[in-house]
C-alpha cells in the first residue's frame, strides 16, 4: 500500500519555495509515494505562475484551502486550521511536510490534533527575520519556538538559517537538518546560448547582457538593480537588463525604469517556463535580495555557467566562492553592485574565468534528486520513531471537539 504523503504551502504561488516543493512533490510521486499539494489563496499576489497548476498539469493531486493567506487574520486562521486538519483526516496521511511560517504553524498543529504519524517541516525562511518591527519579530519568534517541538523532523535550506534558529533559541536542534534546495542540475549545465533568444531580450553579440529571475516585489531587491544598471548603462552603454519573472511589482517597476529613461534597454519577460534556457543567455546574473534563506537561483546561475553578482544575505555565501565565481554586495548597495558589473563587462577574460568557476562550484550535493533522496530518508525515520513529538500541550485533546463541531 502506497504511503500518502501532503505537503502544505502556504499561498498558491510559484516561487523559491514552491518550486523546491514543486521537485519534492515529483521526485517522491517517482518514487512510488502518493504525494499531494495542498496550498492556500494567493489573494492579490496571484500574478504569474500558479504553483497549484504546474503541479495539476503533472497529474499531482491538488487542494485549496479557501482560508488559508499569508497576513494574520485569528478568525480566518482558525477556520484555516480547522480546514487543514479536515483535509489530514478525510485523506488519512501517514505523513504531512509543511513548508513557510503560516503553513507550518497551522499544518504542524492540525497534524498533531489528527494523529498523523509523522509530521515535517522545511524552513525556507524565518519571518522573524523578515518582519519590519521589533513586535512583529517577537511575536514570530514566540510562535516558532511554540511549533518547534510539534515536527519529527524540522529541515533548513541553509546554515544561515540553522544559525538563526539557535540565537533565536528556538527548541529541537537535534530534530533539525540542514538539506540545500536542490535544482535540476542537468537541465541547466546542459543549456547553451542560443543568438536568437538572446536578441529576444534585447541583446546583440556583443552585448553584456545582465538578468535576475525572481519574483517581482519588494523583497527582491529589483529598485537596487534597477539603480545599478542605470550606473553601468552611464559606463556601459551596450549593456542590457533582463528582468525574468512576474510579480504584484512588474507595473510599477515598469513605471520606474520608465522614468528613468531605460525602457529602450530593459526587457521584461513575465513568467517564463524555460529559465534554464534563459538563463545561460546572461553573461551576469543578479540576486540583490534583503533577505534570502538560500536563493536558488544563485545555484541556476552557476550550474548554467553565468557569474553572480548577489546581496550578502541569508544562505547565498554558503552556494558561491566569492571572488572567484560570484561578487557579494550589502543590500541594496546600488553603487556596490554597479562596480561589480563593469568590472565584469569590461574584462571578458575574468568573466571566462568566473564562468568556468561557476560551472565548477556546483556539485551534486545540490541536486534535486539527492535533495528528494534524503527526504525520502527522513520520513523513514520520523516513521520509526513512533508517536509524534510533544509539545506544549496536548493539542488533539483540545482541537478534536473543536473539529467535531464543524463539520
Amino acid at each position: 500500500m502506497s504511503i500518502r504523503v501532503l505537503h502544505l504551502h502556504t499561498l498558491d504561488l510559484a516561487t523559491g519555495s514552491g518550486l523546491n516543493t514543486l521537485a519534492t512533490l515529483r521526485g517522491l510521486r517517482s518514487r512510488g509515494l502518493d504525494a499531494e499539494l495542498a496550498c492556500g489563496d494567493p489573494g492579490g499576489e496571484a500574478r504569474g505562475e500558479s504553483l497549484a497548476a504546474i503541479a495539476g498539469r503533472e497529474g499531482i493531486p491538488v487542494h485549496r484551502l479557501r482560508r488559508l493567506g499569508r497576513p494574520i487574520d485569528p478568525r480566518r486562521d482558525a477556520l484555516a486550521l480547522l480546514e487543514i486538519a479536515r483535509l489530514i483526516r478525510r485523506r488519512g496521511y501517514r505523513i504531512v511536510h509543511t513548508h513557510n511560517s503560516k503553513a507550518g504553524l497551522l499544518g504542524r498543529i492540525a497534524a498533531r490534533a489528527v494523529g498523523v504519524p509523522a509530521v515535517i517541516h522545511t524552513v525556507h525562511g524565518w519571518a522573524f527575520d523578515q518582519a519590519e518591527t521589533s513586535g512583529a519579530r517577537a511575536l514570530y519568534r514566540v510562535l516558532e519556538q511554540l511549533a518547534a517541538p510539534l515536527a519529527h523532523r524540522t529541515i533548513v535550506v541553509s546554515r544561515a538559517l540553522e544559525d538563526a534558529a539557535a540565537a533565536a533559541r528556538i527548541p529541537g536542534g537535534a530534530r533539525r537538518e540542514i538539506l540545500h534546495s536542490g535544482i535540476d542540475l542537468g537541465a541547466f549545465r546542459a543549456a547553451r546560448r542560443d543568438g536568437a533568444l538572446r536578441a529576444s531580450l534585447g541583446a546583440r553579440e556583443d552585448t553584456f547582457l545582465v538578468g535576475q529571475v525572481a519574483r517581482i516585489w519588494e523583497g527582491k531587491g529589483h529598485e537596487t538593480l534597477l539603480r545599478a544598471f542605470a550606473r553601468l548603462f552611464g559606463a556601459c552603454p551596450r549593456a542590457r537588463l533582463a528582468i525574468i519573472g512576474g510579480g504584484p511589482g512588474r507595473a510599477g517597476l515598469e513605471r520606474r525604469s520608465s522614468d528613468m529613461g531605460l525602457s529602450s534597454f530593459v526587457t521584461f519577460t513575465g513568467h517564463r517556463d524555460d529559465v534554464a534556457t534563459l538563463t545561460a543567455q546572461l553573461d551576469a546574473a543578479t540576486l540583490l535580495s534583503r533577505y534570502e534563506g538560500m536563493g536558488r537561483v544563485v545555484l541556476e546561475a552557476l550550474a548554467a555557467g553565468v557569474p553572480v553578482v548577489a546581496s550578502r544575505v541569508g544562505g547565498i555565501g554558503e552556494l558561491v566562492r566569492e571572488g572567484k565565481n560570484a561578487f557579494l554586495v550589502a543590500p541594496e548597495d546600488d553603487a556596490g553592485v554597479a562596480s561589480a558589473l563593469l568590472g565584469l563587462a569590461g574584462d571578458p577574460a575574468l568573466r571566462h574565468r568566473m564562468a568556468a568557476a561557476a560551472r565548477e562550484g556546483v556539485d551534486e550535493r545540490f541536486d534535486a534528486e539527492r535533495m528528494v533522496g534524503r527526504i525520502a530518508e527522513i520520513y523513514r525515520e520520523a516513521l520509526a520513531l513512533g508517536a509524534p513529538a510533544r509539545g506544549v500541550i496536548d493539542l488533539a485533546r483540545v482541537a478534536s471537539p473543536m473539529m467535531e463541531g464543524s463539520e
